[in-house]
């Protein structure tokens, strides 16, 4: 029986995989929900379900997937730098901070961790300590895709910003931590996600729901499926 329960679980994953590469969150969400509850003693279940809710824009809900996946599996290095980077999504930049510190010193080697470091800098305009950061996860994997893409758009901000005064920056990193600045980002981030979405089922919107009730957005959307 728990040779069969693994392999439907491998073709879950798998199917779930597939739909995250092909950046249809909401639908790999929806599924990694179920294989959750199917499984709901298997940490990894939990983790790939917070990533697909925290692409998806889903924050306070993926908060919750990365929270069960390290009480089954604690201090596991991914679920550290999924859940520090989470953080810098939620505004708090220094306990994200902590967490991918926290994640590269339990496994030095993963360049990822230092990349997400790095851009927890350079979206809040702090360039010098995210290029330290940067530098350590391009030395680590050179060629790596992600991190080539992460770089362009650290050069791209630091482009848009440097001309700015020292004091001009604080200034806006001030404002882009305001609460309601940052709860209109985390609405723009779930609207984002459906853009490309012809039809929104029943339970999307439900999960939806849920997120701004956790958020503290009163109201229900229409339904559209």
């Amino acid at each position: 029986m728990e040779e069969q329960h693994s392999e439907q679980f491998k073709e879950y994953i798998a199917k779930a995989d597939g739909l995250l590469r092909q950046r249809k969150y909401p639908e790999a969400a929806m599924l990694l929900k179920r294989v959750a509850a199917l499984f709901p003693h298997v940490a990894y279940a939990h983790y790939l379900l917070g990533i697909a809710r925290m692409k998806w824009g889903l924050l306070f809900l993926a908060q919750q997937s990365l929270e069960k996946a390290d009480e089954l599996l604690p201090n596991h290095s991914e679920h550290l730098r999924s859940m520090g980077w989470l953080k810098v999504l939620l505004g708090n930049l220094e306990e994200g901070r902590k967490y991918l510190r926290e994640a590269i010193s339990r496994d030095l080697t993963n360049p990822n961790a230092y990349m997400d470091l790095a851009m927890s800098y350079f979206h809040y305009f702090d360039f010098a300590e995210g290029h330290k950061w940067l530098d350590i996860a391009k030395s680590l994997a050179p060629n790596n895709p992600l991190i080539q893409e992460q770089e362009s758009i650290a050069k791209e901000v630091e482009q848009d910003f440097s001309h700015y005064s020292s004091k001009q920056l604080e200034k806006m990193r001030t404002e882009k931590l305001d609460p309601d600045i940052q709860r209109e980002f985390r609405v723009s981030l779930v609207e984002h996600a459906m853009n490309d979405k012809h039809e929104v089922s029943k339970e999307e919107i439900l999960e939806i729901e849920e997120e701004f009730r956790l958020q503290g957005i009163r109201g229900t959307l229409a339904r559209s499926a």
